[in-house]
């Protein structure tokens, strides 16, 4: 009894490359769409602390920029003025540029 190869011809090599570059574009597709219906979810919004960010009033008399360390050290719940933490993890200076330019006009 003889066996047969695995991929007897060019073609049946051609038609295995194609499966599987549709199966991964599928995988990817599926991960896609399931990172955006995650990312929508209100979970992510308050993990993120996002979430704040949507509903921001005006006339704050402190804000604060930073990392986790500002996020976490400072509470403006117990203090009389009327304070917004904009601290997020892991947060370089440009991103609290870009958070000072858009919300500049709140405080």
């Amino acid at each position: 009894m003889e066996v047969r190869n695995l991929f007897t011809s060019s073609f049946d090599m051609i038609r295995f490359y194609l499966k599987s570059v549709l199966f991964i574009l599928l995988i990817i597709t599926i991960l896609m769409v399931l990172n955006r219906l995650y990312i929508s979810t209100d979970r992510y919004l308050t993990y993120n602390k996002t979430k704040d960010f949507l509903n921001i009033s005006e006339g704050y008399d402190f804000v604060n920029f930073g990392t986790s360390h500002a996020q976490f050290a400072i509470d403006y719940s117990t203090v009389y003025k009327k304070g917004f933490n904009f601290a997020l993890p892991s947060q370089p200076l440009l991103y609290d540029n870009a958070l000072l330019s858009e919300y500049n006009d709140k405080f």
